[in-house]
């Protein structure tokens, strides 16, 4: 056999130590097509809450939309850790380096759901860039919230009966008609969301320093609910205005959720005025 110089032998042998660190560990198979190392250590994860719909490609992508009612679910998503370089899943913490079966500028990320009634069960594996993945609650009501506060209700149209003159001591009727709304669609990373507000309540002020809130718009007699009994002759202003609950729906490639409500009065319309003259009637004797 001839000689092999220092040289050769320094380079076989840094050639067999990349190949061993590279490959992967005993008893993991390596995806045919597709590698790469997790490029940072694990941590606890994120932790969601409510609803969560995880990326296209996930194992069980449809997963949170069967459970998208669910407002106890909590979700844990973290990076992937093999068991024999620490311990896997949530709790692993030696992540850095390890072979994951991904495309190299991708992480593989897992994600686990607990409820009320289940433990920690894996709901979902996926390979995604770092920082982008799976669409929750959480991530989405930033823009909910920004969109909802650039919606513009004109103010409703009041009306009253007896008409714009009534009498002291006997019933008013009123009635409001909100101007509509209308739905709003705007898109995200991976979704594209629509609004809807519809009237929830109505804030009447009657001009006489008498206020109430009502679910209901009102209507004419003899069935009206919206009613006021002024004491006084004079001339009022009653003004109202309305407030508008909102929902939402979310469609993503993984399927849809929704309507699901968003918290609150996020949307209140201007306010409607209607100028009204009390009379005071006077009861005469007649034969």
């Amino acid at each position: 056999m001839g000689r092999v110089s220092f040289a050769k032998l320094l380079t076989l042998a840094a050639f067999v130590f990349v190949a061993v660190a590279g490959a992967p560990a005993r008893g993991e198979v390596e995806p045919p097509t597709v590698g790469g190392v997790q490029s940072g250590a694990n941590s606890t994860g994120e932790t969601v809450r409510g609803w969560l719909i995880a990326p296209k490609q996930a194992q069980t992508a449809q997963i949170s939309i069967e459970r998208h009612g669910c407002a106890d679910c909590v979700w844990l998503v973290t990076t992937f850790c093999l068991r024999d370089t620490g311990t896997g899943g949530p709790m692993g913490d030696h992540c850095e380096g390890q072979w994951v079966g991904c495309e190299p500028d991708e992480l593989r990320y897992q994600v686990y759901l607990t409820t009320p009634t289940t433990p920690s069960t894996l709901a979902a594996v996926y390979c995604q860039a770092a920082g982008s993945g799976v669409i929750s609650e959480a991530s989405v009501m930033p823009d909910i919230r920004r969109y909802l506060d650039q919606i513009s209700v004109a103010p409703p149209a009041i009306s009253s009966w007896p008409g714009d003159a009534t009498l002291v001591n006997l019933p008013t009727y009123f009635a409001a008609t909100p101007a509509a709304a209308g739905d709003r669609i705007f898109g995200g990373l991976g979704y594209v969301m629509t609004l809807n507000v519809t009237p929830q309540s109505y804030d009447w002020d009657f001009g006489d320093g008498v206020t109430t809130t009502t679910t209901d718009p009102g209507s004419g007699p003899p069935g009206g609910d919206v009613t006021h009994v002024y004491q006084r002759a004079g001339g009022s202003l009653v003004t109202m205005s309305v407030g508008f609950a909102a929902s939402y729906s979310l469609t993503t490639p993984a399927g849809t959720l929704g309507p699901l409500p968003v918290d609150g009065v996020p949307v209140r319309s201007a306010a409607g005025a209607l100028s009204l003259r009390i009379d005071e009637a006077i009861a005469t004797l007649t034969r």
